[in-house]
């Protein structure tokens, strides 16, 4: 009943003069149906954490996030154990970045965003990801570059006259945000705002945007400011990640972010369950 719905209200916007609507998806489909109703005027959008990809170790995504929070209390954010202050607040977090391997959420995402390339539809990735430095990573935005593109996820064809625009702060921005690659990165400002600014820099006014994200919040954003300056607007809410397991080892868990602390190694799920078994 529920897939149903879903597919009417997507219809319904097709049919109507609905200028924006927001959907739940737990899965592709619903996106890919509406993909067959767009051309070369339309603007898509992917999310990139937890909607392209996820961490392959458990502890690192998000459902699961406060017992992330509760064991780094213990460890990396325990002044008996760490020094933040020599450290600093991104080297636990580059550290890890740079090890941690990531997977993607559905393999067939891989085979819709190829199939935009080839009818010509401007694709990007849209993450409110920070830029710059952090710990051991020079520039966060290259690293998300080179870990789509190990993925074989690549939007840098989509803007070829626009590799590289640094979008200065507008309204109810504080940082200037980057566009690299296809790769936009709203660098911790809310995403509507910042795609405005996109937009505006590459002088360009899509008939519709598609945006497809896991956060709801950030689809309302994105969906405030497009309805301000008359641009069609359709959101997928997609929830697939909240079906994954979020089964946690608190053990395997406790001893990754403990040795995280002590040695600045960040280790997968598999090294530290070996280790834990071979010290037993």
């Amino acid at each position: 009943m529920k897939k149903n719905i879903l597919i009417l209200l997507a219809l319904l916007l097709f049919i109507t003069k609905i200028s924006a609507i927001i959907v739940e998806t737990p899965n592709l489909e619903l996106f890919e149906n509406a993909l067959e109703n767009i051309d070369q005027e339309t603007l898509v959008l992917f999310d990139v954490d937890e909607t392209l990809i996820v961490p392959k170790d458990l502890i690192m995504r998000s459902p699961v996030r406060d017992i992330f929070r509760e064991i780094a209390k213990e460890t990396i954010n325990n002044p008996d154990i760490v020094d933040i202050e020599k450290y600093g607040k991104d080297y636990f977090l580059g550290q890890v970045l740079s090890k941690v391997k990531y997977e993607i959420v559905d393999p067939k995402i891989v085979t819709i965003i190829e199939a935009l390339h080839k009818r010509k539809i401007k694709t990007i990735a849209f993450t409110k990801m920070f830029i710059g430095t952090c710990g051991a990573i020079p520039a966060m935005e290259d690293w998300r570059f080179i870990q789509l593109k190990d993925l074989n996820i690549d939007f840098s064809s989509a803007f070829p006259l626009f590799q590289k625009i640094e979008i200065e702060p507008l309204d109810k921005m504080i940082r200037p945000a980057l566009f690299k690659q296809g790769i936009l990165c709203a660098n911790g400002q809310d995403k509507g705002p910042v795609l405005i600014g996109f937009l505006r820099n590459i002088d360009w006014v899509p008939s519709k945007v598609l945006f497809i994200d896991d956060r709801l919040d950030y689809l309302l954003n994105v969906e405030e400011s497009l309805s301000n300056i008359g641009i069609e607007f359709v959101g997928f809410h997609y929830t697939a990640v909240e079906s994954f397991p979020d089964i946690v080892d608190r053990d395997v868990a406790r001893f990754q972010l403990m040795h995280l602390a002590k040695t600045g190694e960040w280790l997968s799920d598999r090294e530290a369950a070996e280790l834990i078994n071979k010290n037993r």
